[in-house]
């Protein structure tokens, strides 16, 4: 019998690492440029285009389950993935992080910038 490793096994202890890493080198968890890149993705993520883009998805996945081509599961899932994302701060704060800083708050202001 062949000893394999399995995707979920390694992902699980890649995210150990990550947290471990973050927990005992908190400088990794305030990076400034991973910070920004992390910052713009949620920013992209929850605009104004994708909010427009969600809103179309659901509208064209309303008439493909009531026309039979995507059954409830399908629908279900998709709208709680457009809810997750759309809620993701919410999400962060109920499961009782108590940080009140958020992108915009992390990102610092330059000299002249923000008047």
């Amino acid at each position: 019998m062949k000893n394999t490793i399995k995707t979920s096994q390694i992902n699980y202890w890649t995210m150990c690492l990550v947290l471990a890493l973050t927990v005992i080198i908190p400088d990794l968890a305030s990076a400034s440029p991973l910070t920004n890149t992390i910052c713009v993705v949620i920013e992209n993520l929850q605009g104004d285009i994708a909010r427009g883009i969600a809103a179309v998805s659901i509208i064209f996945l309303g008439f493909s389950l009531f026309l039979g081509k995507v059954t409830w599961g399908v629908a279900l899932a998709t709208g709680m993935g457009i809810g997750a994302i759309f809620g993701a701060g919410e999400i962060v704060n109920l499961l009782g992080t108590n940080v009140s800083m958020g992108c915009n708050a992390a990102v610092p202001v330059e000299a002249g910038e923000g008047k």
